[in-house]
């Protein structure tokens, strides 16, 4: 039993210090947004936290309990589908009815009338 749990508690703390190493990292490019380096020191610690993440989850252990609200901030950001599309503009939105008409004079006046939009 006390075999299980000296693994278990190094894992925690190794987990415990990365997550401090990675907060720390953050912080520091926070403060320097356009230093590439400290970026990609900060990319290299959360690919770091995401494999101890695997291992922890191997070990059954709980790591909201262990980690709350920290979690957000150490986990590799994903981008979703929906928030890598872009609004788009009002100069673009005002010619959306604009490009369907020109769309459609295009289509009854051949390839020969290209450049009359029929503005």
């Amino acid at each position: 039993m006390s075999g299980e749990l000296i693994p278990r508690a190094a894992i925690i703390q190794r987990g415990k210090d990365l997550a401090e190493r990675v907060m720390c990292q953050y912080w520091r490019c926070t403060l320097a947004p356009h230093n590439l380096e400290e970026g990609r020191k900060f990319d290299k610690l959360r690919e770091t936290w995401a494999e101890w993440e695997l291992q922890a989850l191997a070990a059954d252990i709980n790591l909201e309990i262990e980690f709350g609200d920290t979690l957000l901030w150490l986990r590799p950001h994903k981008p979703k589908p929906v928030q890598a599309k872009r609004s788009l503009s009002l100069p673009e939105l005002v010619l959306i009815p604009r490009l369907k008409r020109a769309r459609v004079d295009l289509d009854t006046a051949g390839a020969s009338n290209i450049w009359n939009v029929g503005y």
